[in-house]
């Protein structure tokens, strides 16, 4: 998903568009708004944004992410509350930023139909790239070429930043997911680089950190400082 990568992006949305969208003729939208809306093409026009997220849209997000770990049959590990990405998301100290997809004409409380969540990150050879850990669209909604536009909104927000590639991770057996990134110039890095996705979790991280280190070196001890 390198970013040099965005002008095929670019072409995949305009087809993209031609065949599942038309707009307003009386609306336009600058493109400089970093916003996206368009219609879907039905006999009732129906108007869709994608932004950044907010505050509000916590609870609206906890629950698509919910549908999207059990989606992966992953839904009982979900920790993450709505209150968490408030705190994490749009606190103080933010970790993560999001964009979400919405139906302008919806009830407030379900307008929210997908959303990406991403963060920034550090290559040591490359430097600054985007890391894309969630993108999601509810499932009456997919094929009509709105999830395209939320990769289309994230590579131009990484191309806007600098960053010399966007990553994230695809769960083995989503076939479907792997070939749309594929289509718009995604390498598989465990396939092409033999490179793995590590994890330590909280609890070994704690037993890890607890640890007395051992002596090195003639018996000198390597100590740790203070941050």
């Amino acid at each position: 998903m390198e970013s040099g990568k965005t002008s095929k992006i670019s072409n995949l949305i305009t087809s993209a568009s031609n065949r599942f969208f038309r707009k307003k003729k009386s609306e336009t939208t600058p493109a400089s708004s970093g916003k996206y809306e368009a219609a879907k093409k039905e006999r009732k026009m129906t108007r869709y944004l994608i932004r950044q997220g907010h505050a509000g849209d916590c609870p609206q997000i906890s629950v698509l992410m919910k549908k999207l770990a059990a989606s992966e049959d992953y839904g009982d590990r979900v920790e993450v509350t709505a209150e968490d990405l408030r705190r994490d998301g749009f606190g103080e100290n933010p970790v993560f930023e999001c964009i979400v997809l919405e139906d302008k004409e919806a009830n407030e409380e379900s307008s929210i139909l997908g959303y990406a969540l991403y963060f920034m990150g550090y290559c040591s050879w490359k430097g600054r790239l985007l890391y894309l850990e969630d993108v999601y669209i509810n499932a009456d909604y997919r094929g009509t070429g709105l999830g395209l536009a939320l990769l289309h909104t994230i590579a131009r927000i990484s191309e806007e930043r600098g960053c010399k590639a966007i990553q994230g991770t695809v769960v083995e057996w989503n076939t479907d997911v792997m070939k749309l990134y594929k289509r718009i110039g995604a390498r598989d890095m465990t396939e092409n680089d033999k490179y793995h996705l590590v994890a330590i979790s909280r609890g070994e991280v704690s037993r890890f950190s607890k640890a007395k280190l051992p002596v090195f070196h003639n018996g000198s001890q390597i100590v740790t400082c203070d941050l």
